[in-house]
């Protein structure tokens, strides 16, 4: 079985005419439809499913219903597709195999409607658009489930510049890189742009894996899953200390302190949403009957809070700031040392501002204070901007002054269109010993 499914805004379908010699019969509630905030799931029922036809309904309406929990669709919509497959199963079979799909579906409690088989149906939807509006699943006949994510349209390309200290805008390309004489004086930046033109991963071990081992500071814990470390005396020391001094910094630009939960329940619709926005690279589980998911930032109860909180926008901007335990299922293979974990410890200041102008007065100075952190650390470091291009020519000047802060030229991707829920945000990036870039904190508008 193939199945394509798609979380919708709307749908609605209406038959015309018999696409078959001998098609389902057809009745009044199924000739037509209607439906809001679905989860559209397209099947194709091939020959291999009438082998093991239990175990195909069985891990079909598993993978239904896990993609509806994640996306937070209420209602699903099963749409018989032959396009899906050139290896078929006869009509009769389909049918039973549909049918049975349906009523699995229904008996764990899902709201669903079937669309008849055999059948030219006229058909309108609406894709939402999100990350997780577009899977397909490929479900064999022994019940496994593979899964496989629609590769998104081809976006539009960024370009990019390099914004000196004078306010002079220098155009890059992968082919010019080595031709700019802005970056000539500055090293560092010359290699994170290659980087960023050739994908920069390197291919040795970083060092500090050896050094946290040897140095009985950090590893790896066998008895937990992959990303997951135990931190020996000295490490946790250092850890705590770090924690602290994370306190210190956020306490100092008058951010208020919450504690939030790590796991939440996905019944809940905006908790359901947020998660299924984030490509599948969450923990989740089961206790007590309920659908739980361990948080992957502080988000999930920040926002719950402040959507309870009542404030006057006099009293804003308002900054809120908490040491957030997080949790992502990163594959395995990108889990490197500390580099990138499966389990962490994220500081995160949130400001909440009356509107656009007081945003960016926040952003500016939360720039001016990571600025003077990043050069207390004596590290050399790279600071590179992801904003679109719309909101960059808008506000040339601005940009001109933290460049002018930070006393370094600017990598700056100038994007398109807006592709995530900023609209611009900066890194403060520096290059291992290794030769890859990581990042060592980063402010989003």
């Amino acid at each position: 079985m193939r199945i394509l499914l798609i979380h919708a805004d709307s749908f609605s379908y209406e038959v015309r005419e018999k696409a078959i010699d001998h098609p389902e019969p057809l009745t009044s509630d199924r000739a037509k439809g209607f439906f809001n905030e679905v989860l559209v799931v397209f099947v194709s029922v091939e020959k291999d499913d009438e082998l093991n036809t239990g175990g195909i309904v069985d891990s079909a309406s598993k993978s239904i219903i896990d993609v509806a929990e994640r996306v937070g669709a209420k209602s699903i919509v099963l749409y018989p597709y032959a396009h899906l497959s050139s290896n078929l199963a006869p009509p009769k079979v389909a049918i039973d195999i549909l049918v049975r799909l349906e009523e699995s579906l229904r008996g764990s409690g899902v709201n669903v409607h079937r669309s008849p088989f055999g059948w030219y149906k006229q058909f309108e939807i609406k894709c939402k658009g999100h990350p997780l509006s577009e899977l397909s699943r490929s479900i064999v006949a022994g019940g496994r489930v593979e899964r496989e994510e629609v590769k998104p349209a081809e976006a539009k390309p960024s370009r990019f510049i390099v914004l000196d200290l004078n306010g002079v805008e220098h155009p890059i390309t992968k082919s010019s890189v080595e031709d700019l004489a802005i970056i000539k004086n500055y090293p560092l930046l010359k290699q994170f742009i290659l980087s960023e033109f050739t994908g920069g991963a390197p291919g040795k071990a970083p060092t500090h894996i050896k050094l946290m081992r040897r140095l009985e500071l950090v590893d790896y814990e066998p008895a937990s899953d992959t990303g997951h470390f135990r931190f020996y005396p000295k490490g946790a020391l250092l850890k705590r200390l770090l924690e602290e001094f994370a306190f210190q910094v956020a306490v100092g630009i008058n951010a208020m302190v919450i504690e939030t939960p790590v796991m939440y329940r996905l019944d809940e619709k905006d908790i359901s949403e947020q998660a299924s926005r984030f490509l599948e690279k969450d923990y989740r589980f089961e206790a007590d009957g309920k659908k739980l998911v361990l948080r992957f930032a502080g988000d999930f109860g920040l926002f719950k809070m402040m959507s309870n909180a009542v404030f006057s926008y006099r009293q804003l901007p308002i900054r809120v700031f908490e040491l957030s335990p997080s949790y992502r299922l990163e594959k395995s293979g990108e889990c490197v040392g500390l580099r990138r974990l499966r389990a962490f410890t994220m500081p995160d200041i949130h400001c909440f501002c009356r509107d656009l102008k007081q945003g960016m007065d926040e952003y500016k100075l939360i720039f001016e204070s990571y600025t003077r952190l990043a050069e207390s650390m004596g590290i050399d470091y790279v600071v590179a901007f992801r904003v679109v291009e719309s909101f960059y020519s808008e506000n040339r000047e601005w940009f001109k002054d933290l460049v002018e802060i930070s006393g370094k030229p600017a990598f700056i991707e100038l994007l398109p269109e807006m592709k995530h829920y900023w609209i611009v945000k900066h890194e403060y990036q520096f290059i291992d010993s290794v030769g890859g870039s990581a990042q060592l904190c980063t402010v989003q508008l």
